[in-house]
């Protein structure tokens, strides 16, 4: 999902162009939106940056970086035709800021 705070549209970037930082910048940057992938939609933290690098990219994005993450953990189980199958599952919770150097 994208927030967008940054009223002028940008240009579309590419994908590599789109840097991931661990962690908010020192060098001076405006928030273009902010990014809240899906709950529960990618099987790793590396699938999720690549995804919200993506959408940066859509916006104009020069890096992203997540201002916050947290994570839950439960059980699912599901019955079915053949049989009952389940084990534990873990959901990340991210937010993270589509920014662009000034």
């Amino acid at each position: 999902m994208w927030i967008p705070i940054q009223t002028v549209p940008r240009h579309s970037t590419s994908f590599d162009h789109v840097q991931y930082l661990d962690e908010p910048p020192t060098r001076p940057y405006e928030v273009l939106g902010i990014i809240t992938p899906p709950e529960g939609e990618y099987d790793t933290d590396a699938e999720m940056v690549r995804a919200m690098r993506h959408e940066g990219a859509k916006h104009g994005a020069d890096a992203i970086f997540i201002e916050s993450q947290s994570e839950s953990s439960g059980w699912k189980f599901d019955s079915g035709f053949l049989g009952a199958k389940g084990g534990s599952t873990r959901n990340v919770h991210a937010r993270a800021k589509a920014i662009a150097w000034k």
